[in-house]
């Protein structure tokens, strides 16, 4: 017999696809609505994509040995803030970036900073 944390958990995921968080439109196209000018993919899908651009350009572009990333966040509509966990110091690396009508993902601007553990 299912307990109310399960009931829960499968009302939440029912809520939550209802609410459109597939990754694909109506008509079964994932990519491109009818419309050329909109990207049309679910928000999650969305940040997926900035995500996953966001570390390629770290892969790419970051030389800072020896720390982990520690956090990736959104702070903003498309802003993405990423902290590199090091030894005497926490990198935060901040990405602006745009969606075009096609889905691909541009980075316009990065910030460097970095900030103490104990901040």
């Amino acid at each position: 017999m299912p307990n109310h944390a399960t009931k829960i958990t499968t009302l939440g995921f029912i809520v939550f696809y209802s609410l459109g968080c597939s990754s694909s439109t109506p008509q079964g196209n994932s990519t491109m609505s009818t419309n050329e000018n909109t990207c049309n993919v679910s928000r999650f899908e969305k940040s997926q994509r900035i995500i996953e651009k966001v570390l390629e350009d770290l892969s790419e572009n970051y030389d800072q040995v020896g720390g982990e990333i520690s956090n990736i966040r959104l702070t903003a509509t498309n802003v993405y803030q990423v902290s590199v966990s090091q030894e005497e110091r926490i990198d935060l690396l901040t990405y602006h970036v745009e969606v075009n009508s096609t889905c691909e993902v541009t980075i316009l601007k990065k910030d460097v900073s970095a900030k103490a553990p104990w901040e």
